[in-house]
């Protein structure tokens, strides 16, 4: 990576970089370790989603979850032998709001039943650790298992430079000396390009049993299918054409904007006409059948752009034969 701007920041007796850099994968933002922890695992995506935790804490004590999705660098440490997990957290958290962050949700297992909480989320729901590629840098066993069933410690934060949108997420375990850092640079997908794999569709599928098909665009407030869409619909196609066992529903969403009645019924259309682009591909189209939930099941919160813009989309959902 080639930095082009880096802030210092001064953590608990240990120096903490928050660098924004320029990768073959795009602008992002890399944190440091700790000092003296060594890299077990790297992962670095173009395009990839991120669950994040944030505050405010429900009346149970348990936080809230959005989906954000953007350019990602995650990595995962062996943190010193004589260094606590509470020292790693409390290091990050300071150089975090040095660096002028806003921290979304400080959470210690007390306060916030971290290791329920991020378990429920990152093992059970969204396990990100155990389906992304990474590189292994140094073997270590049960790294999902202990880092996600493990935590003791979450932050999650959010900075706005440059035009960008970052967000960091610091997860910290007791256990095995682990932790990890995720860094996610909001960043749109461009008309046009290819958006979505095949692996990714495997991925998704086999891990939450449902994908959602980012590449798919619509004339703003129709269904009408726009030709940037052509390559994700293509890869679509020859991802089901690989799993001619397999049934699907496409399922359209929207944001909360507008009437309620006519966002249910964009939604059905919108999920209708890619059934019918995808039919037109070759695909058998008794596997599919197509459905709309409006703003029923939203990803992220509809009080901000980013938030209505992440509600608005299509997924494709295995069906039980």
């Amino acid at each position: 990576m080639r930095s082009s701007s880096s802030i210092r920041l001064r953590g608990l007796g240990t120096l903490v970089l928050l660098t924004v850099a320029v990768s073959a994968q795009g602008q992002s933002v890399v944190v440091s370790p700790f000092a003296g922890s060594e890299l077990h695992k790297t992962y670095e995506s173009r395009f990839e989603l991120l669950p994040l935790l944030t505050g405010p804490l429900d009346a149970k004590g348990t936080p809230s979850t959005i989906e954000l999705e953007g350019s990602l660098v995650s990595n995962i440490y062996l943190r010193p032998a004589d260094v606590s997990s509470y020292e790693v957290y409390q290091s990050y958290l300071a150089s975090l709001r040095s660096g002028g962050f806003d921290i979304l949700l400080d959470c210690r297992e007390k306060a916030c039943a971290a290791k329920r909480t991020v378990a429920s989320v990152y093992r059970q729901a969204n396990p990100i650790f155990k389906t992304r590629n990474y590189q292994i840098v140094k073997k270590q066993s049960g790294t999902d298992v202990y880092l996600t069933s493990q935590a003791n410690h979450y932050i999650s934060a959010k900075k706005e430079e440059g035009g960008q949108t970052h967000y960091v997420m610091v997860i910290v375990s007791d256990a095995k000396q682990l932790y990890s850092a995720d860094v996610l640079s909001l960043a749109s997908l461009e008309e046009g390009t290819t958006s979505i794999t095949e692996k990714m569709l495997t991925d998704g599928i086999a891990a939450n049993g449902k994908v959602v098909l980012s590449g798919i665009f619509f004339d703003t407030g129709k269904d009408t299918l726009t030709d940037a869409s052509t390559p994700a619909l293509e890869t679509i196609a020859g991802y089901l054409k690989a799993h001619p066992e397999d049934t699907f529903y496409v399922v359209g969403h929207t944001d909360d904007t507008g009437g309620l009645e006519a966002n249910l019924a964009l939604s059905a259309r919108r999920a209708k006409s890619v059934v019918a682009s995808l039919a037109a591909l070759g695909v058998e189209v008794g596997r599919l059948s197509g459905h709309g939930v409006g703003p029923f099941a939203p990803a992220a919160s509809n009080t901000s752009d980013q938030g209505r813009g992440s509600n608005r989309r299509v997924e494709l959902v295995l069906s039980l034969p």
